[in-house]
């Protein structure tokens, strides 16, 4: 039987200017080139730290390009902006945000056909937004379900779909709204989706809702104490490798020591966001 190895790769924040994350870029580019998987989720939080920081997404893209295996990125709120009511830094997701990450990485939403699954990557950021994305990403979704209609699916969101339970009220910057969430449960409930693949927390966690495994793959690299959510999870770098044979899938959380964490924690605390950071402190990280 046939056997699909995907490789789900998260938040690497780079930019040439801070580059306190680019020895462990350069270390997942090495380990993808020998590791050869079938497909790479890149999923999102590409760019450092600012959404409108015009050479650093060049740079990102420009590394993320590196990737010799066939791939697809996320948007994460880095890239697009973040969701209302309380963006991060007041950085709200908008048509001009989303026009730059889709001149570089040419679309925000994709299907990824490997055997008996199919893989759809989303841009959760635009969850609940209003924006007429919105509306043309679910259009396309629904339509996308219905081709595959009975078989599994596996959707990779850039956010975590719940904390905890599909049905909390909770409204935070670690997770998809509530609204936003309602939206994509009622476009998914005639499907089999099995698993949804996440990232933005910079840590690891899995569990069960309704059926559905919530997988969360942690940064490769930057990790900062103060970023909290409930349960805490696990902060250690590295990623998640997929499996799919047939119509099942097994997941395997992997470490590298070559793979440090880079603490971010004093620096955030003390400068507010990573952006404010003179260049220096950052490439004494590294």
């Amino acid at each position: 039987m046939t056997e699909y190895r995907v490789l789900h790769i998260s938040d690497m924040h780079l930019s040439q200017v801070r580059p306190h994350n680019v020895r462990n870029w350069d270390f997942c580019v090495a380990k993808i080139e020998e590791l050869q998987p079938d497909f790479v989720v890149v999923g999102g939080d590409m760019v450092l730290d600012d959404p409108d920081a015009a050479d650093d997404h060049a740079f990102a893209h420009a590394q993320i390009s590196r990737i010799t295996v066939p791939w697809r990125a996320l948007a994460g709120n880095h890239d697009v902006g973040d969701t209302a009511p309380a963006p991060y830094q007041g950085q709200l997701v908008s048509n001009e945000r989303r026009k730059r990450f889709l001149s570089l990485y040419g679309a925000d939403y994709w299907a990824r056909d490997l055997g008996d699954w199919r893989l759809i990557g989303l841009n959760d950021l635009i969850f609940a937004s209003e924006l007429e994305a919105e509306r043309e990403q679910a259009t396309w979704l629904a339509a996308r379900l219905k081709e595959w209609r009975e078989k599994p699916i596996a959707l990779f969101l850039h956010k975590p779909l719940c904390l905890d339970t599909l049905s909390e009220t909770v409204i935070t910057q670690a997770a998809v709204t509530p609204v936003g969430r309602s939206r994509l449960l009622e476009l998914i409930a005639d499907s089999d989706v099995r698993l949804i693949g996440s990232a933005h927390t910079h840590r690891h966690r899995n569990f069960l809702c309704d059926s559905i495994a919530m997988i969360w793959t942690p940064t490769i690299g930057q990790v900062n104490q103060g970023f909290r959510v409930p349960r805490g999870g696990d902060q250690r770098t590295g990623w998640i490798m997929y499996t799919f044979r047939g119509q099942e899938v097994e997941w395997e959380l992997m470490h590298f020591p070559e793979l440090q964490p880079v603490d971010i924690s004093e620096l955030v605390k003390n400068y507010k966001a990573m952006r404010f950071v003179p260049p220096a402190l950052s490439a004494a990280l590294s």
